[in-house]
């Protein structure tokens, strides 16, 4: 920071750094830092300063990102026991995951919007305080009924850690810094997220079904240590609750919708019909409010629809694999564990390939990333569908490793495009809306993977293959014509790859 030997009582303090060649100047003030490529606070703060020389808050963020993951696969590998346990048929199991990504989905975009009102460190701590309450409940739930509840409780808490943690990198870490913090957020969440199957069949075999389901409450013990470091100052203003109340309804519509090949006709019919009511209704209240939950130069910004529809199919070929590929592998007789290691190489590439996708970020920017991440899962999904057809385990543990790096690569990218296409004070609501969206992807690739009794599982690993490659170079054309130019990036880092 910048200091003088000596100032007059009556001087006014400075709210930043005296130029050189200001007049005001005193002789004896001296320079003690070098220049900054961003200009500092006059008296940095733990909640102000930033820090990028240091990856740790990106790291825990990440590995809480990683930890809402293990929320669905670690509960997966415990479903039997649980089943056995609680009471209830196996084949209801579904909903002891589905109430936990419907209510993770469907909360995203509140509470983007609410840090972009009042900051990044209120609605983390409350999305991990309900997500370790939920898992808490759930292992005491006597009753299927109670499990269900607790479940989409923890779903609630679940649904802060996509969104508030990728706008907290970006209230934390200057502009510079942002790709190599994206890619330790990514790639610790990559290995957390991947060693869910691992530490839930671990967990399930050494001590129970319920220290499975209380693995994701272990993001209250990382939160701990970086809370006091996340910034409190937003935009400020009152939450338009009305919006919010209708972006809930029709995000609960569109994952229902998504969701109905495993839930069945009455979910079809409520996501069809909270659509049909909510949409019209958010559509009235943006042109009522233009300023309210959901901003209108949020959604008029072309960058942030069009990359995160086309890149939910990046989610939907991850989620299609771990569907699948366990599956193949449980009928071939393998354990959960041994299935669940299987997939840590794809973990462990991912968590060294973090300078490489930093790198690849900075260079080529958030669209032409999303369209190379598209077409690595197209190789994965090529390379599934041929094992599956033959046989070959080795080349399902490649296609695994593969769709770990596309994720670890296209999740940042994504958020890369969309940070740098909208104001600060709308990065909450613009990420909450683009992660609902990715997030998605994975319902689509779930009805997808679905359809392998009937085109076997080959032939629907390769129909998802084709969208993959249909994304990809849909992105790649966006980039190449530069459509949605970033606007929002400091002078002098604006190109038409950023976006």
């Amino acid at each position: 920071m910048w200091t003088t030997t000596a100032r007059t009582p009556s001087s006014p303090r400075s709210t930043g750094p005296i130029p050189l060649s200001s007049p005001s100047r005193p002789a004896s003030a001296e320079l003690t830092t070098p220049p900054l490529p961003y200009e500092p606070a006059p008296e940095p703060t733990p909640e102000s300063s930033p820090v990028a020389s240091s990856q740790a808050i990106a790291l825990v963020l990440g590995v809480i990102i990683g930890l809402s993951g293990t929320g669905s696969a670690a509960t997966a590998v415990a479903l039997p026991e649980l089943a056995a346990d609680v009471g209830f048929d196996p084949d209801r199991g579904v909903w002891v995951l589905t109430a936990y990504a419907l209510t993770l989905a469907v909360t995203t975009a509140l509470y983007g919007r609410v840090a972009d009102r009042s900051g990044v460190r209120g609605p983390l701590t409350l999305g991990v305080a309900l997500l370790s309450l939920g898992a808490l409940l759930a292992v005491l739930a006597p009753s299927f009924e109670l499990l269900i509840a607790a479940r989409l409780l923890q779903g609630c808490g679940a649904g802060a850690a996509p969104v508030v943690t990728l706008a907290a990198l970006r209230a934390v870490y200057p502009p510079q810094a942002m790709p190599r913090a994206l890619a330790t957020w990514a790639a610790s969440g990559v290995v957390f997220t991947a060693a869910g199957p691992v530490l839930g069949g671990l967990a399930t075999q050494l001590f129970g079904w319920r220290a499975a389901v209380l693995v994701p409450a272990l993001a209250a013990l990382a939160l701990a240590p970086i809370r006091q470091r996340l910034p409190t100052g937003g935009s400020g203003g009152r939450l338009d609750y009305l919006g919010a109340l209708w972006v809930v309804a029709a995000a609960a519509g569109l994952v229902l919708l998504v969701q109905s090949a495993s839930l069945g006709p009455a979910a079809t019919g409520a996501g069809v019909a909270l659509l049909a009511l909510a949409l019209p209704l958010v559509a009235r209240q943006i042109r009522r409010r233009p300023d309210g939950f959901v901003p209108r130069a949020a959604i008029r910004e072309p960058v942030v629809l069009r990359n995160s529809i086309a890149g939910s199919v990046i989610h939907g070929s991850w989620y299609g694999l771990i569907v699948t590929i366990p599956t193949f592998l449980a009928a071939r007789g393998w354990d959960p564990i041994p299935i669940g290691l299987a997939m840590l190489p794809g973990a462990l590439l991912g968590a060294f390939c973090g300078r490489i996708v930093a790198y690849a970020i900075d260079r080529l920017g958030g669209t032409r990333s999303m369209s190379a991440s598209a077409l690595l899962c197209f190789g994965a999904l090529t390379l599934a569908a041929i094992g599956c057809a033959t046989g070959a385990v080795p080349l399902l543990v490649v296609a695994m490793a593969v769709v770990y790096l596309a994720m670890t690569l296209g999740q940042p990218a994504l958020g890369a495009s969309v940070v740098a296409a909208v104001p600060a004070a709308t990065t909450g609501i613009a990420i909450g809306v683009s992660t609902l969206l990715f997030l998605n992807g994975g319902g689509i690739g779930s009805a997808i993977a679905g359809l392998a009794p009937v085109l076997g599982p080959a032939g629907a690993l390769g129909l998802l293959a084709g969208l993959c490659l249909a994304s990809s170079v849909f992105l790649a054309q966006a980039a190449r014509t530069g459509q949605g130019l970033t606007k929002h990036q400091p002078p002098g880092q604006v190109r038409p790859s950023d976006c």
